[in-house]
């Protein structure tokens, strides 16, 4: 029982005014503990609510102390089920050398995953320039590329329609070009659909290789199969629609198909590894120019400094390859086909992005062709991405 002296009063009515406002409150508000207080004679702990704070929907035990199908870890299980970890009852997975642990990171993010994480966007994880992130998202790309001494434009004919063909009269020595694209993407959660529509102007070394036009519009989905704080690995497939004038140099003539697999995987509190593999498969394009070819890159990103509220400054390291399983190229000197297979070219570069906020983001990417034979020997990539 409260005591009634002048002095206790004051907490009294506090402490009935607290509660009062408590009741009020939603049932989603969690408490939180004061130290135990002594009124009266008679120790208690008082519940104050916290208007600010929420629970997580899926955490409604969290805080809780153990589960009641909580199950101690047994010697040697090495399956689910067998031991409590953060957001899920499982034996995690412990290794020592290398090729364990990333073991271990795929067992515990598929079979102990966190019912506690809450899928976002982070911008250093989704912060390469050369490659596709890996997260569906509702966003709109401003980009625009900047190639310079391109060689074998019509090779497989993946920027060109193959020369005398559906393509160009002539194959020039090298080709410079600048291409402006609107890639539009909108979706949500783990699926999402995107558009890319580019415009395309060039120059080559003859007076008749030069052209502008629109390109291939590219159509495309995204979905995400695997989302964890860890890694994340997502299935993309575009369909490139022959839609560019491929006589003026602007398409291909044809229509290529590209799955391709995304994964995003965090390396350290700030650092990601980005990769996409994909096989691009032409449909209908010349018998003895057009062939598939295997696309890989890899792209590493680190936060180098938080300069102001929400802001980021992401530095990237990207390295790009295309490895020619079959098809041909118009040779620029004698003008014969010869044949392209068994073939790589691969490019690296530095890129960095700001992050202005969650929001927006601009970015600066070079790539720069380490191999005999390339498309841009230089490419310099610059993007406005805008998130909704």
């Amino acid at each position: 029982m409260i005591s009634k002296t002048p002095r206790s009063r004051p907490f009294g009515v506090a402490l009935l005014a607290g509660l009062l406002g408590a009741s009020a409150l939603t049932a989603e508000t969690p408490p939180y503990l004061l130290p135990a207080t002594t009124l009266g004679g008679e120790t208690k702990s008082l519940s104050i609510i916290d208007p600010a704070v929420r629970q997580a929907a899926d955490c409604a035990s969290c805080g809780g102390g153990l589960p009641p199908d909580y199950l101690p870890p047994r010697p040697g299980d090495d399956g689910c089920g067998g031991g409590c970890v953060a957001g899920g009852h499982c034996q995690p997975c412990v290794a020592d050398t290398w090729c364990g642990r990333l073991n271990c990171m795929f067992y515990n993010a598929l079979c102990c995953s966190d019912p506690c994480y809450e899928p976002r966007f982070v911008a250093a994880a989704n912060g390469a320039m050369f490659l596709d992130g890996a997260r569906p998202q509702n966003q709109t790309r401003l980009r625009w590329d900047a190639g310079h001494n391109l060689t074998l434009p019509d090779r497989n004919e993946y920027f060109w329609g193959r020369v005398g063909g559906k393509g160009p009269a002539v194959a020039p020595r090298r080709l410079n070009y600048h291409q402006l694209s609107m890639i539009n993407e909108f979706g949500a959660d783990r699926f999402s659909g995107f558009v890319v529509t580019p415009f395309r102007f060039y120059e080559g070394d003859d007076p008749d290789t030069n052209g502008s036009g629109f390109g291939d519009v590219q159509i495309g989905t995204k979905s995400l199969l695997l989302d964890t704080e860890v890694v994340q690995i997502s299935l993309q497939f575009t369909t490139y629609i022959g839609s560019g004038n491929a006589r003026e140099g602007a398409g291909t003539g044809h229509t290529s198909l590209e799955p391709a697999l995304l994964t995003s995987i965090k390396l350290h509190e700030d650092t990601y590894l980005q990769t996409q593999f994909g096989e691009w498969i032409p449909l209908g394009g010349d018998d003895v120019v057009g062939g598939p070819l295997f696309d890989y890159r890899f792209a590493l990103s680190h936060v180098m400094c938080r300069p102001w509220t929400e802001s980021q400054l992401i530095g990237t390291l990207e390295v790009t390859g295309m490895f020619f399983h079959d098809g041909g190229y118009t040779d620029p000197v004698t003008q014969a086909v010869k044949s392209s297979g068994g073939e790589n070219y691969l490019s690296i570069g530095p890129g960095v992005r700001w992050v202005l906020s969650g929001n927006c983001d601009f970015g600066f990417g070079a790539q720069f062709a380490v191999t005999k034979n390339h498309l841009a020997e230089q490419l310099y990539r610059t993007e406005m991405r805008f998130r909704f």
